[in-house]
């Protein structure tokens, strides 16, 4: 489908049926759908996939360098606007006393805009060795 083709046009050349048109557009990646709100932009989703591929939770000092590599801050870009409802910030005590973790309160909207910006990491990634 080209610019300026209709959805009609579309529609007529791939043999849909009216009611289906909509979903097939979805489905084939023309048109995708918004992912819940709020927006995080494409840094902040790169983050949030991220995030997401590590279980949710990270320790502090870990998220932080991730921000650093993508250049953006992690009290600024993320805790000030996402906390508590999407990303928070939390004690945890373990074995070894008590630590500051970053986590995903809400993954499926995470997800969503991680797939919505196309920032996924793979899922398993494999560094080549240097043999």
């Amino acid at each position: 489908m080209g610019i300026g083709d209709s959805v009609e046009s579309y529609a007529t050349y791939n043999s849909i049926p009216p009611h289906n048109i909509i979903w097939s557009l979805l489905m084939s990646g023309i048109i995708r759908a918004h992912p819940p709100a709020p927006d995080p932009g494409i840094d902040v989703a790169t983050f949030l996939g991220w995030l997401q591929k590590m279980g949710g939770l990270v320790m502090l000092e870990r998220a932080q360098k991730e921000c650093k590599k993508l250049d953006i801050d992690l009290e600024e870009d993320i805790l000030s606007k996402f906390s508590p409802l999407k990303v928070t910030k939390k004690k945890r005590t373990g074995r070894k006393g008590t630590s500051i973790v970053i986590f995903l309160e809400d993954p499926k909207w995470a997800g969503a805009w991680a797939r919505y910006y196309n920032v996924n990491p793979p899922h398993h990634r494999h560094k080549k060795s240097d043999i």
